[in-house]
């Protein structure tokens, strides 16, 4: 039995029957010519399979101890597709179809994403051991096999780009948080490539105290956390300049919006994948 394309498979059983006494002397056995083999489809019916086509042989054997009649019918069963529908292909798509929700779920979302991953990942092993247990056990790759792994592999990805997408966001969102303002350095030093520059129009220095506020940059907003620090300390250049310091960065919010545009790109290219996968895969094991 050849169980490559399980269980979009087709079996031949092959039934001979023989005279071992008797040489063609005494007992012939032959086929009728006009229906060889009568089958009634109301009384002969297979739980997994479906009788396709017999062929009939003539297996006359010649021996030492003279010729002996046989022959012989060969029966072509298809293997019926309804039960591992429903047991096993129909299941694991849902699955994965469940395991794509976690793509319109918001990336700050943790708890809600990470669950939604392993609960598929651990029902999709969960429905792959339970069906293993009815599979022939065979040392080659089965038909079954290939849709269980690309599948399994659709469930995993899910869950391996929301900890990519993850990662980016909070670790650069956290570098810039953390970024340290860049040190207070002579006005002179600058040369003009410092991001914001603040004109004291009134000198008096009592007024130059510590102070923090936010500011509107010519190349972005600079972000509340980071509020901008005036140092009396730093000197006030001749046309009355006092440079401070901020934090140029990308805004957050950016960096936020890379991930959701990954989120999008994985909700048009996970579906897509799975239909071609169902195409070459149905059509390459049902017609070929």
């Amino acid at each position: 039995m050849d169980f490559h394309k399980f269980p979009m498979d087709e079996q031949k059983c092959a039934v001979d029957v023989e005279s071992f006494q008797y040489t063609v002397k005494d007992l012939v056995f032959q086929w009728t010519e006009d229906e060889p083999a009568e089958f009634n489809k109301g009384h002969l019916k297979l739980p997994q399979y479906n009788l396709r086509n017999y062929d009939t042989k003539n297996c006359t054997k010649r021996l030492s101890t003279g010729v002996y009649t046989c022959i012989g019918i060969t029966f072509t069963l298809d293997r019926e597709l309804g039960y591992y529908l429903l047991q096993t292909y129909i299941p694991s798509v849902l699955l994965i179809i469940l395991s794509w929700v976690s793509f319109w779920i918001d990336i700050k979302a943790s708890p809600a994403r990470v669950a939604l991953g392993i609960t598929s990942v651990l029902t999709m092993i969960t429905t792959l051991n339970g069906v293993r247990e009815d599979l022939p056990h065979v040392s080659y790759i089965k038909a079954i096999d290939v849709w269980f792994a690309m599948c399994l592999m659709f469930v995993v990805g899910s869950l391996i780009e929301y900890a990519i997408v993850h990662y980016l966001s909070s670790n650069k969102l956290q570098l810039w948080h953390n970024r340290s303002p860049s040190k207070v350095k002579k006005a002179e030093k600058y040369s003009g490539e410092c991001c914001v520059s603040l004109t004291i129009v009134d000198r008096d220095r009592s007024r130059a105290g510590s102070m923090s506020k936010s500011l509107q940059a010519s190349n972005g907003t600079l972000a509340n956390s980071d509020a901008i620090s005036l140092h009396s300390t730093s000197p006030l250049g001749e046309e009355g300049k006092i440079w401070i310091r901020g934090n140029c960065a990308r805004k957050p919010e950016a960096i936020y919006d890379t991930g959701k545009k990954i989120d999008y790109f994985c909700r048009i290219a996970f579906p897509i994948a799975f239909i071609l996968f169902n195409l070459g895969y149905w059509c390459y094991y049902k017609l070929w």
